[in-house]
C-alpha cells in the first residue's frame, strides 16, 4: 500500500487501460464513467479498481478525480494476497462449523474441505424474506446464528 494523489479534473485511469492496482479514496470526490457516461460518484472510504485485478482484465470504466484527491493504492499482488488470506480464513471458519453438523458427518475430510471452500455467508435482517415458495431451489441453507420462521403461503 502506498499513498497516491490525483489532481482535480484528471483521470486516475481510463476505460480500456491495463489493470494493475486497487484504490481507496481518503479525501476528495471521483466520478466513474463508462463509455463517457457518468455512472456514479465516489467519496471518502469508497474504493475502485477491483474488477480488473480479480479478472486480470482491462479497466471496465474510467475514473475521474472531480476534486483534488488523496488515495491509497494497493498493487495487484498485495490485493490478491490479502484476498487469499481472507478466503483461507473464511474457509477455515466454514470447515470448523461443518464439523458440528450431523448432516455432514459421513463425508470425508476432502469432501468437507471442498464444501467449506464453496460456502457463502449471508446475513439477513429480522423480517427479511430469504426465499418464497416456488423459487428455484438453487441453494442449501444452514442457520449459523438466529432463528428462521417458515410460513405457509398466505400467512
Amino acid at each position: 500500500m502506498r499513498p497516491c494523489t490525483a489532481s482535480r479534473n484528471s483521470y486516475i485511469f481510463r476505460q480500456g487501460d491495463k489493470s494493475g492496482a486497487y484504490y481507496i479514496i481518503l479525501e476528495g470526490v471521483c466520478q466513474v464513467e463508462i463509455n463517457g457516461e457518468k455512472k456514479r460518484t465516489l467519496t471518502y472510504g469508497d474504493s475502485f479498481g477491483d474488477l480488473g485485478i480479480v479478472y486480470n482484465a482491462p479497466r471496465s470504466a474510467s475514473v475521474l478525480a472531480v476534486t483534488d484527491c488523496e488515495l491509497v493504492i494497493i498493487s495487484r499482488s498485495t490485493f490478491k494476497r490479502v484476498m487469499d488470506d481472507i478466503n483461507q480464513l473464511h474457509d477455515k471458519e466454514n470447515r470448523k462449523f461443518l464439523e458440528v453438523l450431523t448432516f455432514f458427518k459421513d463425508l470425508t475430510e476432502d469432501q468437507k474441505n471442498a464444501i467449506a471452500s464453496c460456502c457463502l455467508t449471508e446475513t439477513y435482517e429480522e423480517g427479511q424474506v430469504i426465499f418464497n415458495l416456488g423459487d428455484d431451489a438453487n441453494s442449501f441453507y444452514v442457520i449459523m446464528q438466529g432463528t428462521v420462521c417458515i410460513k405457509e403461503k398466505g400467512q
